[in-house]
């Protein structure tokens, strides 16, 4: 089923953040190829690294002041995007850039958010 991004909520599990999105965009999970070739190969030919990265994820979001900051020094935690149709995606992780605050004349005041994500992703198939 195709997910909207309309309605998208994001959660940290143990510092209990949230924030109002605008806009986000997950890096994607990569892995990286070994080269095995040699000077008698007549092709390139690779192997599988044992390493994934589970990427970043970075989050426009609406700056909203007070005490409601990302947990900016914290232990990687849960971190949950929840969409409309109530599909998630969550992952360990931690905040490595927070940009609290941009805005101009007669506009709402907006921050962007960057996580490293760390370990296995979770998917939720939608209800």
């Amino acid at each position: 089923m195709t997910q909207i991004a309309t309605g998208a909520t994001v959660t940290f599990g143990t510092s209990s953040f949230s924030a109002s999105i605008t806009d986000f965009s997950w890096s994607g999970v990569s892995r990286p190829s070994i080269d095995t070739s040699h000077l008698a190969s007549t092709a390139g030919t690779f192997l599988p690294g044992g390493i994934v990265d589970p990427g970043e994820l970075t989050l426009e979001i609406h700056s909203e002041g007070g005490d409601n900051v990302p947990p900016t020094d914290g232990d990687p935690e849960t971190i949950t995007i929840t969409f409309a149709d109530g599909g998630t995606l969550a992952a360990s992780g931690f905040v490595t850039n927070w940009d609290p605050a941009s805005g101009s004349t007669d506009e709402l005041v907006t921050g962007s958010l960057t996580i490293k994500f760390t370990g296995a992703i979770t998917a939720v198939a939608p209800v």
